[in-house]
């Protein structure tokens, strides 16, 4: 456990692991995270929430709203014209061979995140509760 974490209420703990270089989609996370590579190496891509806008995130009422329809490499300016100025919240890329641990604990992100992530916790504790 990172030292710095010491004085948070984790949540969750995640353990990544691939053995062939991989990309995730766009999107932003519900809750404040540390990312710690053990093996490898990964590239994190990082712009300020303000992109949002620019995201074209999924339906609403998808199980991934928090996801882009939008990648950074190459996006379809055609479909996604507000990607042309701007880019996209986060992007991470894993090497060959990578380990690394993910550490969530609560923040007070959704109050200076528009009503879109709102729905992403409602449709959470929804689940949670049924």
């Amino acid at each position: 456990m990172p030292k710095i974490l010491k004085e948070k209420s984790l949540t969750s703990i995640n353990l990544w692991m691939n053995n062939a270089k991989s990309r995730s989609s766009t999107h932003y996370d519900p809750d404040h995270n540390l990312l710690c590579v053990v093996a490898g190496c990964k590239q994190v891509v990082l712009c300020p929430p303000s992109a949002v806008s620019s995201l074209y995130p999924m339906p609403i009422y998808s199980d991934a709203s928090n996801h882009s329809c939008v990648g950074l490499e190459k996006p379809d300016l055609s479909t996604y014209s507000r990607a042309q100025n701007s880019m996209m919240l986060h992007q991470v890329d894993s090497g060959e061979v990578t380990i690394a641990v993910n550490f969530w604990w609560r923040s007070s992100i959704m109050t200076s995140l528009p009503e879109h992530m709102d729905a992403y916790f409602l449709r959470t504790i929804l689940r949670r509760s049924a």
